[in-house]
């Protein structure tokens, strides 16, 4: 929004991968409460799974920010939508054994992770292919140091439609979805035996 150092890519990325990564362990602890909500031992055993390969997806979100080489965006985005698409499955079998709120909250949890993961395959990894086949000659790529420091200093203010447009689905779901849904998955574990 301004032209800051606050505002670099490298602090907001930061605070970003802290935040999602912590959503992450939400999720796997949501997962883990409720398989033993409803008698499944085996969701509770993926839920530990659940956040590694997020941790990967960051590490890999950084090397596409850094090098600006967006196969590393793609590939994250396409580990994150096999993760919750696991997710998925988890929440699938505990509303189909579970009763009441948790049932209906898994169901829930089922959708919202049908709906990422849709988003991800038709949307969001094409998005990002594109963009790694279109800059594939590599004259804006950078190696590590180079990037880094780009990533320090780089911001290009604009309200420009035509930059923020291809952003704003990803941006939306980010910005509220996923807020809301953690603060669902909040309330959930405190209103119901979900704990």
């Amino acid at each position: 929004m301004v032209d800051h150092p606050a505002s670099s890519i490298v602090a907001g990325r930061t605070a970003a991968t802290v935040a999602e990564v912590c959503f992450g362990a939400q999720v796997a602890l949501t997962v883990y409460a409720v398989g033993g909500e409803v008698g499944l031992p085996w969701v509770q055993a993926v839920a530990p799974w659940i956040v590694p390969p997020l941790v990967v997806a960051q590490g890999l979100c950084w090397y596409g920010l850094i090098t600006r080489n967006h196969l590393g965006h793609a590939i994250e985005e396409s580990l994150r939508a096999v993760t919750f698409a696991v997710v998925g499955v988890c929440f699938g079998a505990a509303a189909w054994h579970g009763q009441g709120a948790v049932a209906w909250g898994a169901l829930g949890g089922t959708l919202a992770c049908a709906v990422y993961v849709g988003f991800m395959v038709w949307i969001d990894v094409p998005m990002y292919v594109a963009r790694w086949r279109e800059g594939q000659h590599g004259t804006d790529r950078l190696g590590a140091w180079d990037g880094l420091v780009d990533a320090l200093h780089r911001r290009e203010v604009t309200q420009d439609w035509s930059v923020w447009r291809p952003e704003v689905p990803w941006l939306t779901g980010y910005f509220t979805g996923a807020v809301w849904l953690s603060l669902v998955m909040v309330w959930w574990a405190a209103t119901t035996s979900v704990a």
